[in-house]
């Protein structure tokens, strides 16, 4: 529950830009979270604690995570996809079509609703924007709370399994 200093969204918003920088500075081994990762981890904590912010405040968040994401990644885009893209191109489609795999099976085992699918596929495979995409259309706060659980585990997973994939195909 929200204390009487973080009462307002300025300050909220201020609590989590700064401590998420924070904890993005930090690397483990040659990991690294980065500033914007460690922006979404905090407030993805803040939200389950039940700190929320104005829609337009939240939007502008999201607007501003994606544009760091795609400005730090941007430079070397090109590059690298002109190099190694076509062994890229794969990765990314054996990564999407074997969690799918894994997803649906397991959503119907444990008896999930649908609308939970694309937050658990977009935390697992740390795909913001899936969940505002799903979100937008669906408007059900289950695609925010599958993508809430699901992230941690989908980082950690996601950055072991790309280099190991990397290094065995040599790129």
């Amino acid at each position: 529950m929200p204390t009487d200093f973080l009462q307002s969204d300025i300050a909220v918003l201020a609590a989590i830009l700064t401590i998420g920088t924070f904890i993005g500075k930090f690397k483990l081994g040659n990991v690294a979270v980065s500033a914007s990762g460690g922006v979404l981890l905090i407030a993805l904590i803040f939200g389950h604690w039940g700190f929320d912010l104005p829609d337009g405040l939240s939007t502008f968040g999201f607007a501003f995570f994606m544009y760091s994401i795609g400005f730090g990644a941007g430079p070397r885009f090109f590059q690298s996809f002109k190099k190694n893209g076509l062994k890229y191109v794969i990765i990314a489609l054996f990564v999407a079509v074997v969690s799918c795999a894994v997803a649906i099976p397991l959503a119907i085992i444990f008896n999930l609703p649908s609308i939970m699918l694309p937050g658990i596929l977009g935390g697992a495979l740390t795909s913001t924007s899936t969940l505002a995409a799903a979100y937008e259309i669906a408007k059900d706060p289950a695609i925010s709370v599958a993508y809430g659980i699901t992230y941690p585990f989908g980082l950690m997973g996601l950055l072991l399994f790309i280099q190991f994939l990397t290094k065995s195909l040599h790129i």
